[in-house]
């Protein structure tokens, strides 16, 4: 048997925790799940999975062992793309969901450069804040910023996206720029709806600080965030991948650079691994690429 499906089977009963939703996802039949698990234990000589009247669950090795699955089957995934992308003239359509601010500050970086580079191709961008349905919304895949995807959801993670504060020069002249973290909390922040009303974590060299302020504007699109750093409301938190052409033009100033806040993962989800067309693969596999050079 096929230990690479295996694998497959073991990362989709562990999603689900159960052996019959994880064949009824796979179009498997029950006992086939049960002997490819089977398989990869006798293969590994260790057990993976609890097994009670009621449901599945991980074994301490079963946990650890999860985690080298799915770098394995990342793996695998990436050498199917390379190994369809080498098309001489890639056509068709790709539709893919992200949200405002990143298919802003990236089309440039990633969705011109690959029209560009596949002429026969086209993209039919679906830009929104909310998280769409991939099944109802049609669209190949979604680029999700976020550390908590749902149970169960097929993706596949691109990087990390970091954070910085930042504020106008102006708004730093009249207030005073922060050299120590405590000053923050003499100033005004400005925070996405996810974060108002809440704490700020930040770390340096091994020690954290955890700030709670009350933001008095927020709001949940980040290009109005941006918007509201420029014209000198107060010090925002902000990705940097939409923040560096203003560091650079010194439109706005990053504050305590020298901290660090917390990452969220840039991941790419889908419906389904197994039904990915062409033209689709290939973008993927150029997002994959661009991710690596990327600071984001």
């Amino acid at each position: 048997m096929d230990r690479l499906t295996a694998i497959n089977v073991f990362i989709e009963v562990a999603k689900t925790g159960s052996f019959t939703k994880a064949a009824d996802n796979l179009s498997m039949s029950r006992p086939m799940v049960t002997r490819y698990i089977a398989l990869l234990e006798e293969w590994v000589g260790i057990g993976l999975l609890q097994r009670s009247t009621r449901n599945v669950s991980l074994t301490p090795s079963g946990e650890s062992y999860l985690e080298k699955c799915q770098q394995i089957q990342d793996i695998a995934f990436d050498i199917e793309v390379s190994s369809r992308s080498t098309a001489t003239k890639p056509s068709g359509s790709i539709r893919v969901a992200s949200s405002v601010s990143f298919a802003t500050a990236q089309y440039k970086e990633l969705f011109a450069p690959f029209l560009e580079k596949y002429p026969q191709v086209s993209i039919d961008l679906v830009v929104t804040d909310r998280q769409v349905n991939l099944i109802e919304s049609k669209v190949d895949f979604a680029i999700r910023i976020t550390n908590n995807l749902d149970p169960g959801i097929v993706s596949k993670q691109l990087g990390v996206c970091r954070s910085c504060l930042v504020a106008a020069p102006d708004y730093l002249k009249k207030n005073g720029t922060p050299k120590k973290i405590e000053e923050l909390r003499k100033h005004i922040l400005v925070a996405h709806d996810h974060f108002k009303n809440t704490r700020l974590i930040m770390r340096k060299d091994g020690r954290q600080e955890e700030l709670t302020f009350n933001s008095p504007f927020s709001s949940n699109e980040t290009l109005v965030l941006l918007e509201a750093a420029k014209e000198g409301l107060g010090i925002t938190m902000l990705p940097r991948h939409l923040v560096q052409t203003e560091l650079k033009s010194k439109a706005l100033i990053q504050v305590l650079p020298d901290w660090n806040l917390p990452e969220l993962g840039l991941h790419i989800v889908f419906t389904n691994r197994k039904v990915i067309a062409p033209q689709v693969r290939l973008f993927i596999d150029f997002l994959s690429e661009r991710a690596r050079k990327q600071v984001w």
